[in-house]
């Protein structure tokens, strides 16, 4: 009862191993059929094939071209070399190995003869050349001696136009035709010119002569040409190109029917492992019920976790909320007494000026007196002395009691009062404003400038140090931020000696951030309110803060990085 499922499991065991043997033959036999040599080396000989046809038309385009030696058959000759390196590299892989040696010979005596051709043309070129110059010279010679003698003239001229047409004539093919007329019409030039004139004899012969270098060069480049054209290396080609296609169109079918082979052992073996697959489903099911209901349960953990994430959020927003009303708290009176001194100062300017009045008033009643009488027709001078000695004593007295001078500062005064309240209002608001869920663009430069200004009644007797730096604007809440810079303010005016004691706050930029350092003289409690209101704040902006009690006092550094590192922590 024991041996009996290790022997159903050996047997499992020999059968799928049997199972991947048989797949893993199929598979190499339907692989293993190698033709891409022969593939290769069919590809290469229609490549040359193609090479020898486009070298055979520019042959016969070069053999009727006298403009040039060869246009681009340099470029075409080492193109076809290149190719058949390739086919000597990859032929010795490929069932076209045997007849590579007759190929090899009847295309190298090819190319011989393609040589001998582009020789023979370019000689073909010179011979022409030499004949084209001595019958231009004859027909110049014509058209000069035609008042002399015109009959002469004409037939010397039409003479040379027939030979220069024949010479231009480009079908290699009719050589044997061209150079039969060119062996008949040679030997009249020099009679034909000596007729117009004597002394063209000697350019004449030497037409004659330059024509039957032409003759005989033109008839050594069609026996090249035809050397050339009647090679064999096209037959071998072809032969090679038809043996390979014969070998790899067999590759191919062997190959078909081993994967014939390999997909219905494949369906086979498809069929079983579908039968095992439906066994093991009810099996699989189950567990994946299980997993579920697994992956069910940990879902209300995860919702679990995220609800007391959510309420450790709304603790720490209402632990800032409860710093700032105590904030509150603790600067109203001084607040009050911040708003009630300017307050009282306006209202004593404004006294001094109410009381200043009557004596503008009296003034410029008497200067308008004094206008009404000068407009008058009929004023009486000595009314006008009065009112002008009246009015003197005015300004004199004015002048005297400096009242313009008075009212100027008094105004000044008290605009500048009440820009500070405004000032102080303003501030004020910005800190008792509720923050939005968004961060904004902020200074922590402005956020001290307003901390200092609310923290004034704080800091009265206490010697103020500040050190700002040019920082970059952060994103953040304005508020928090405040909040953060009173909260430390307020805790280093509290630990400082209130009679002459010094607050100390300096800013500067980090590469990655912002750094603020309060300092205060004297030794503050590192576990008050003030502090683990700072603490909450710096965290909700994924900043850091560290307290560090020196021998003169005590130093908070708090570091706020930047956007692209807080945005995460803050959203």
């Amino acid at each position: 009862m024991v041996r009996q499922p290790v022997h159903q499991h050996a047997f499992a065991a020999l059968g799928i191993a049997a199972l991947l043997a048989t797949l893993g033959f199929l598979l190499e036999r339907a692989l293993s059929t190698e033709f891409h040599p022969d593939a290769r080396a069919l590809t290469l000989l229609r490549e040359l094939a193609d090479s020898e046809m486009r070298r055979d038309s520019q042959a016969g385009r070069l053999a009727g071209d006298f403009t040039a030696t060869a246009p681009d058959g340099a470029d075409r000759t080492y193109a076809a070399s290149l190719v058949r390196r390739e086919l000597e590299r990859t032929s010795s892989a490929a069932s076209v190995a045997p007849r590579m040696p007759a190929l090899r010979q009847a295309l190298d005596e090819r190319d011989a003869a393609y040589r001998h051709f582009r020789r023979a043309h370019g000689d073909t070129l010179v011979a022409l050349q030499a004949a084209e110059t001595p019958l231009s010279s004859l027909e110049r010679a014509a058209q000069a001696g035609r008042p002399r003698n015109a009959d002469a003239a004409l037939a010397l001229a039409s003479l040379a136009d027939a030979i220069r047409q024949d010479l231009h004539e480009g079908d290699i093919e009719r050589v044997n035709e061209i150079s039969a007329r060119l062996a008949a019409r040679t030997p009249l030039v020099v009679p034909a010119a000596t007729a117009l004139d004597a002394q063209l004899g000697d350019l004449a012969r030497s037409a004659r002569n330059g024509v039957d270098g032409f003759i005989a060069a033109r008839t050594t480049e069609a026996k090249a040409w035809q050397s050339f054209a009647y090679a064999s290396a096209g037959e071998q080609i072809q032969l090679a190109v038809r043996t390979l296609e014969r070998r790899v169109d067999a590759a191919l079918d062997e190959r078909e029917r081993w994967r014939i082979y390999l997909v219905a052992y494949a369906c086979a073996l498809g069929i079983a492992l579908s039968w095992i697959f439906f066994r093991q489903s009810g099996a699989l099911g189950r567990e994946r019920r299980a997993h579920q209901s697994i992956l069910r349960r940990l879902a209300e953990q995860d919702g679990d976790l995220a609800a007391a994430k959510a309420g450790e959020e709304r603790a720490q927003s209402q632990l800032v909320a409860m710093g700032r009303y105590w904030s509150i708290g603790q600067l109203t009176a001084g607040i009050s007494r911040e708003i009630a001194r300017p307050l009282a100062d306006a209202r004593t300017q404004l006294s001094a000026v109410r009381s200043a009045l009557p004596d503008l008033r009296g003034a410029q009643e008497q200067a308008q007196h004094l206008v009404d009488l000068m407009r008058s027709t009929k004023s009486d001078p000595r009314q006008v002395d009065k009112a002008v000695s009246t009015l003197a004593n005015h300004l004199q007295h004015l002048k005297g009691a400096n009242a313009i001078d008075d009212l100027d500062s008094l105004a000044w005064g008290g605009m500048r009062d009440v820009e500070h309240i405004a000032e102080l209002m303003a501030q004020l608001r910005t800190f008792f404003r509720a923050d939005s869920d968004s961060p904004a663009s902020f200074n922590v430069n402005d956020a001290v400038q307003a901390a200092l200004l609310i923290a004034q009644p704080l800091l009265r007797g206490l010697k103020l140090e500040r050190e700002l730096g040019d920082l970059p604007a952060i994103d953040c809440r304005p508020g928090e931020v405040i909040q953060l810079l009173l909260s430390l303010v307020a805790r280093a005016a509290q630990a400082a000696p209130r009679d002459g004691g010094r607050v100390r706050v300096a800013t500067r930029s980090l590469p990655d951030g912002v750094a603020l350092e309060i300092w205060n003289q004297g030794l503050a409690n590192n576990d008050d309110d003030d502090l683990a209101i700072a603490r909450t704040i710096v965290a909700r902006h994924a900043g850091g803060i560290a307290v560090r009690p020196k021998d003169d006092g005590t130093l908070v550094a708090v570091e706020l990085p930047l956007a692209a590192a807080r945005s995460a922590a803050i959203a």
